[in-house]
């Protein structure tokens, strides 16, 4: 018995569809960041890239099949989850290169050519901002999201939404044995 004419290797339209608008991202990516008015928006730079990239999946499926709904509904599950995973792993490799502080640092050594103390790292570090950067960047972005709030000098957690994510990424953090997180 020979199992592999039983088996459909081919790849559903819809698929391939997700596929080639998934990879193409970093090319919408790179022209959205070229947008002068999107020039300091990083979220609405990525969502923006996204949106074309779903886009570009629609146009995909109508300009081959006429229409998308000429398409097996599965195979636009299968379309629409491989452009799921295309997201994540965009988002992750975004958050990392936009927020990964510790390799900022490294491309600050790297830049400087040479080794530096920490206090010369600090100075240099994001072009002179300094380290006091993350804790102001990091604090704003926690203000902005009504995490917490401001009350003369101090920082406090608010009631909702604050409270319930700072005990549930408590939780998170203690259930998978995180010692130190953040």
């Amino acid at each position: 018995m020979v199992i592999a004419e039983y088996v459909d290797f081919s790849i559903p339209g819809a698929a391939l569809a997700a596929l080639w608008a998934g990879f193409l991202f970093p090319v919408y990516l790179l022209l959205v960041v070229r947008l002068p008015v999107l020039a300091n928006a990083r979220g609405a730079q990525f969502a923006l890239g996204t949106a074309i990239m779903c886009a570009v999946w629609v146009a995909t499926l109508c300009f081959c099949h006429g229409d998308a709904y000429g398409i097996e509904r599965m195979d636009l599950w299968l379309g629409l989850t491989i452009l799921g995973t295309w997201f994540l792993l965009y988002l992750e490799m975004w958050s990392l290169l936009s927020r990964g502080y510790t390799l900022g640092m490294l491309v600050t050594i790297y830049t400087a050519g040479r080794p530096l103390t920490r206090d010369e790292l600090a100075a240099r570090y994001r072009s002179g901002d300094g380290l006091e950067w993350i804790m102001t960047h990091r604090l704003g972005g926690l203000v902005a999201a009504r995490l917490v709030r401001r009350r003369g000098d101090q920082i406090e957690l608010t009631v909702f939404p604050g409270l319930p994510v700072a005990a549930a990424y408590r939780a998170a953090t203690r259930l998978i044995g995180l010692k130190k997180s953040g």
